[in-house]
């Protein structure tokens, strides 16, 4: 169970990062663009070695899907925290990606 956590951690602390990252590029410049950009080299290189303990505790077959994990919580943190839109089809894509996680996760 500690290694399921370890694994969404590591796809949480992904996410962040990007979304940062995202900001951090958004932004003018002077601390609006650092600030958000050290944030993001922080959580990245914490989803760095998080994935090393993963990857000492799972087969890789059965982690790497969950990079999918990735997926999921990027698109939902960039529609609340960026503002982005979703459409229906975005939607229903992130359906068939979290039911291919559940199965994954499953076996």
């Amino acid at each position: 169970m500690l290694g399921i956590f370890f694994l969404l951690l590591m796809h949480a602390c992904n996410a962040v990062g990007q979304l940062l990252m995202k900001t951090a590029v958004s932004a003018r410049e002077g601390w609006a663009r650092l600030a958000p950009m050290a944030l993001a080299i922080g959580f990245m290189t914490l989803q760095f070695f998080l994935n090393l303990g993963v990857l000492q505790r799972f087969d890789l077959s059965y982690a790497y899907p969950f990079q999918a994990a990735t997926v999921i919580f990027i698109v939902i943190g960039a529609r609340f925290f960026l503002g982005e839109k979703l459409s229906r089809r975005n939607l229903l894509a992130l359906a068939v990606i979290c039911a291919g996680v559940v199965l994954v996760s499953g076996s």
